[in-house]
């Protein structure tokens, strides 16, 4: 996450028996680096999670997180955190105990999160400004440290090849999602890492064989498609029809022509394009002085913004909904 966060004990836990279940409630006051809001803060790295381990009681997991901003203290949150050892009684303590009732295919898809360090390419600093050598000029992508979020989904399934995981490798999603109460954009999530068991790893209850399908969904902020800076050698330009038969004023046609530098040689490396695809030159306004190129300025840049994977509909695969 782009903030840090410091808890702090505020009170013992608070214990409760009844029968076989035990239930604790922690006080945290949590001490942010700057304002945010409720769903940043559950998402952080340091916020108990659903189903994370009580700290001295590993029989009992986290049923709930409850954050509520201090009035008039932006940076300041107290932080419920519920933890019930019900909540792992039953099939390897990942249901609910209501859900146990329920047929292992109807139960609902268990959800982690946890955030892996990777690179990323950049075309501007921690500041959002543009990233130029000392001329001005606006340098190639460089490589940051940062985080991203991966969302690892458990489902019991029917034993056997669901026909809705062709084409799924490296898929977008289409449109926005919502998962665990944060809304995602479209094409900032990428499917990977599919694991279904076999036939024989088929698990029964009920009656009803089930095999405990997995994936994880990749979060990436910025979205999955790439910029590459606008450049090369040729550029669009207008000249008269060559092949106008008329003997009138031809038209002009579009064509691609190689970019000439002042002295009509040829670039030895490709040049900044506009968005009209042409390159940018000086021009004084002077009749019979040819302009000549020139850099852009960071601002003029224009980057090409390139959909390198395909997207599809992620409403479809088991634990997710639109």
């Amino acid at each position: 996450m782009g903030f840090s966060l410091t808890y702090y004990e505020e009170n013992e836990d608070a214990q409760v028996e009844q029968g076989a279940q035990t239930t604790y409630t922690r006080n945290l006051m949590g001490l942010t680096s700057e304002v945010v809001g409720a769903e940043d803060l559950r998402l952080h790295t340091k916020t108990p999670k659903p189903y994370d381990r009580h700290p001295q009681n590993s029989n009992a997991q986290v049923t709930s997180v409850e954050p509520k901003q201090i009035k008039n203290a932006p940076l300041i949150w107290r932080v419920t955190v519920n933890y019930s050892t019900t909540q792992i009684q039953g099939i390897e303590g990942e249901y609910e105990a209501q859900e146990l009732e329920l047929s292992p295919l109807e139960r609902r898809a268990r959800i982690t999160l946890r955030w892996v360090s990777h690179t990323r390419r950049t075309f501007v600093d921690a500041e959002g400004n543009p990233i130029v050598n000392t001329a001005g000029d606006l340098l190639e992508a460089i490589e940051v440290e940062d985080d991203r979020l991966v969302i690892s989904v458990e489902k019991m399934v029917s034993p056997g090849f669901p026909p809705w995981i062709d084409g799924f490798a490296n898929a977008t999603n289409d449109a926005d999602l919502t998962i665990r109460g944060r809304r995602l954009r479209k094409e900032t999530l990428m499917f990977k890492n599919l694991v279904i068991p076999s036939a024989d790893e088929a698990e029964s209850e009920y009656g009803i064989p089930f095999v405990r399908l997995g994936y994880e969904l990749h979060h990436r902020k910025e979205t999955w498609r790439e910029d590459y800076l606008n450049r090369g050698y040729n550029e669009r330009a207008e000249i008269p029809d060559p092949c106008y038969p008329g003997t009138g004023i031809p038209p002009m046609i579009e064509v691609l022509q190689a970019i000439l530098l002042a002295d009509d040689e040829k670039p030895r490396a490709p040049l900044f394009l506009d968005s009209d695809g042409k390159a940018f030159r000086h021009s004084c306004g002077l009749l019979g002085v040819k302009p000549v190129i020139r850099t852009p300025a960071p601002d003029e840049v224009v980057k090409v913004n390139v959909r390198k994977y395909k997207t599809l509909k992620f409403g479809r695969l088991p634990g997710i909904k639109d």
